[in-house]
């Protein structure tokens, strides 16, 4: 599945590389200060939300790019790639070749593993949860468009949940942190067994497995990932129920107040807003989106006799690594997603804030032109994290 979306994602970036080619976007003069005020117009305030996204979009371009670099430097390394083997060529970047080497002997050692008889090899993952804060989208709407008003009633969160603290009545489900027996399903890690489903990994005995070997049953062991319900140990993490009007903890689903520093899971959307102020702020909040670290297990199962050092290798870098592939992955996918409508607002707005002056126009140029520079560092972020996960799936 997570490969799925990646590929869905690099099919976008693609499209976005086009769009802003299309843009026309030249190189500004140098030296100029962007970070200064260019007023109080609407397009003044139009221009400064949307150099503060693509600011905040090619930072997170350039970061993602680098912990890919660094982590499949670390996959490829442990599997035992030379320095030579990583080194960047003219045809491919330090990202690409460090990536695409740990994906052939990762897929390489799998095969390897799984050649000795009676011997099986599962790489179970949970994936990744990425929010967004509600609050700083509120606040960068109304900024950028002054006939915006905030309030919880006039966004949506689409694609996911809205979540925060309730101090009303809640209705839905209330989350609370646990480091104890869970009534409700427990989100992290359940010790002891989980009586409902455990999706994610299970360090035990799992009743039935899907496609990928990961757990999606009854687990007697350690389940880290999710526990429906029926924790018969101990939940560390969060313990989800239902919710019976107050919630001490994290309201998921509606409160009758508004909520404190709510949060949504999947992107928010306001119904009325400029749609250049809405494309900037949706860059912006989901480049800076928090995501939790995908949980990674490696289950080798029967006797590899000789290759035990090269399991454990290939166990061992899968664990310290592979998570954080899966992380950046996810916040690819969002970047990626909400990266489509800035670029297509590159195309706008250095036109419509040429009265602003010759400097206004400039910077919103140059702006253009670096989301067309970091377009080519997400599309091989994307890339390469499809080629990982493509090898930690090879069967």
């Amino acid at each position: 599945m997570q490969t799925t979306r990646t590929r869905a994602s690099l099919t976008t970036v693609t499209t976005l590389a086009a769009l802003v080619s299309a843009a026309g976007c030249g190189v500004a003069p140098p030296q100029l200060n962007c970070s200064a005020s260019f007023g109080t117009t609407d397009a003044a305030q139009k221009l400064r939300a949307f150099i503060d996204a693509t600011t905040s979009f090619t930072a997170t371009a350039t970061e993602l790019d680098a912990t890919l670099l660094r982590e499949c430097t670390a996959l490829a390394t442990d599997l035992g790639a030379t320095a030579a083997e990583l080194a960047a060529t003219s045809s491919m970047t330090a990202t690409q070749v460090a990536c695409t080497r740990a994906a052939a002997l990762i897929e390489q050692e799998i095969r390897a593993v799984r050649a000795t008889s009676g011997v099986t090899v599962f790489v179970e993952t949970t994936p990744p949860a990425c929010r967004v804060e509600v609050d700083a989208y509120q606040r960068c709407v109304a900024a950028c468009d002054v006939r915006f008003t905030p309030g919880m009633s006039d966004l949506r969160c689409e694609g996911g949940e809205l979540r925060g603290s309730c101090m009303g009545s809640c209705t839905g489900q209330c989350a609370v942190n646990a480091a104890a027996m869970c009534t409700g399903s427990c989100e992290g890690t359940c010790t002891g067994s989980c009586g409902g489903t455990c999706s994610g990994t299970c360090e035990g005995m799992c009743a039935t497995r899907d496609a990928t070997g990961a757990c999606n049953g009854t687990c007697m062991g350690t389940c880290r990932g999710t526990c429906s319900a029926m924790c018969t140990g101990s939940c560390t993490g969060q313990c989800v129920a239902m919710a019976s009007a107050q919630c001490t903890g994290e309201c998921r689903g509606m409160c009758s107040v508004a909520f404190t520093e709510p949060r949504c899971t999947g992107r928010v959307v306001p119904p009325m807003a400029d749609v250049d102020c809405a494309a900037s702020c949706d860059a912006r909040i989901n480049a800076t989106a928090t995501c939790t670290r995908g949980e990674v297990a490696v289950r080798i199962n029967g006797d590899v006799g000789m290759l035990q050092t090269r399991a454990n290798a290939l166990s061992a870098t899968l664990i310290a690594h592979y998570g954080a592939v899966l992380q950046t992955a996810r916040q690819l996918e969002r970047l990626v997603l909400a990266g489509q409508a800035v670029i297509e607002s590159a195309q706008r707005v250095p036109g419509a804030v040429q009265a602003l002056g010759v400097a206004a126009g400039a910077c919103a140029v140059q702006s253009a032109n670096d989301i067309r520079l970091a377009v080519p560092k997400v599309q091989v972020s994307v890339q390469v994290s499809v080629s990982v996960s493509t090898s930690v799936a090879a069967r």
